[in-house]
């Protein structure tokens, strides 16, 4: 069988890759979609174009927040080419784009053009300073190619069984070669119940968000053995906390003022001097999405302790008065994923990472992978 070279792969050139931001580890994910002329059958354009949109969804509806998941896509048929090219999958246009399928279905020149993508978008993480866990391919096919795909194939294969990648196979249409589909996907064959290819798509996305997860997790327990202590760290800044932000970290679950409160309760530990603010709309969002009795805490937290939480006046928003106080004092950090950019003219220094804290919440724990630290939260 063919060998093929990491090189022959750096073919996706067609537009620069999005700005990247140092926050969260992305995960790069592709699509490598059947559009040749086939797709003209019975429902099989509407059902693509509808299922594109239950991908990006199912991304959304069960990634944590603050996921940084790039997604592309790349199309086989006469013009073979990057559908879209990567964007963080808020953002991306694959379930309101339109595709109009022509020609064949060359699966090995589109894996391999799939592949290039992938390899371009894992060295501009590297060049970004962006950590990154491991990459999604996921292909809508027959199984039927009509270029030769071996050597593709086991590239694909060779990456999976390193490690290095994870493919998933949609089989499409009720007379799909499922075997050829596993030959690089293994167990990942999905088959759309009932015709229901936005089903599959569904629960491609629904799984690669819980891969993502557990990916991520396993890279800041990874970082976190080898970082230094942080006591000095908490001890030598002020940190200004964005309460209303951090109050939707675990938003799976709703809004959680234990996530805060957790993280003071941390800082206070460890001899930190804080502040934490919140919008004046905060007690009127823990009513509607908290948890039984938080807005009666928060009311207690801002009665007993003024001095370290503070809510806004109504009309304004906690993010200024975050960046007013935190202004002019380098040893300020603000903890928070927002990343501030409609505010970084008046207040460049937000871009520093040195004075921007980020986390995520997973798993019933607040991890802050720059400095190696976990959380836990709760009651």
């Amino acid at each position: 069988m063919e060998s093929l070279h990491p090189d022959s792969f750096t073919v996706c050139d067609e537009t620069p890759v999005t700005a990247l931001e140092p926050i969260m580890p992305h995960c790069a994910v592709m699509l490598v979609l059947d559009t040749s002329h086939s797709m003209y059958k019975g429902t099989a354009l509407a059902d693509l174009h509808r299922s594109l949109g239950a991908f990006v969804g199912a991304i959304g509806a069960n990634a944590f927040r603050g996921a940084a998941v790039d997604v592309a896509a790349v199309g086989m048929g006469d013009n073979l080419r990057v559908l879209d090219d990567f964007h963080p999958f808020a953002s991306s246009r694959l379930g309101s784009m339109r595709i109009r399928p022509k020609g064949d279905s060359p699966l090995g020149g589109a894996l391999r053009l799939a592949l290039g993508c992938l390899d371009r978008q894992e060295a501009a993480y590297r060049a970004a300073g962006v950590a990154s866990v491991t990459p999604h391919l996921v292909v809508l096919s027959d199984g039927v190619s009509t270029d030769s795909c071996s050597a593709e194939v086991a590239e694909v294969r060779r990456r999976v069984a390193s490690g290095a990648l994870c493919a998933h196979a949609i089989a499409l249409g009720p007379n799909a070669d499922r075997a050829a589909l596993a030959e690089f996907a293994g167990a990942n064959v999905l088959d759309p119940f009932g015709g229901d290819m936005s089903g599959a798509f569904a629960a491609a996305g629904r799984d690669l968000t819980r891969r993502y997860e557990r990916a991520t997790a396993a890279a800041f327990s990874s970082s976190a053995s080898e970082s230094a202590d942080v006591g000095d760290y908490f001890r030598d800044h002020v940190f200004y906390v964005d309460g209303s932000n951090m109050l939707w970290w675990d938003s799976r679950n709703g809004l959680q003022l234990d996530v805060v409160l957790s993280f003071a309760r941390e800082l206070k530990a460890r001899g930190a001097d804080y502040r934490v603010f919140f919008d004046a709309s905060a007690p009127h969002k823990l009513r509607e999405k908290g948890r039984p009795g938080d807005e009666r805490r928060y009311d207690e937290i801002l009665r007993q302790r003024p001095d370290r939480f503070v809510q806004v006046p109504a009309g304004t928003e906690a993010d200024a008065f975050i960046l007013m106080n935190a202004d002019g004092n380098a040893r300020s950090v603000v903890v928070s994923q927002d990343l501030f950019r409609d505010r970084a003219e008046v207040y460049p220094w937000v871009r520093n990472p040195s004075r921007h804290l980020t986390g995520m919440a997973l798993d019933g724990a607040l991890l802050f992978p720059a400095i190696g630290l976990r959380v836990p939260y709760g009651a």
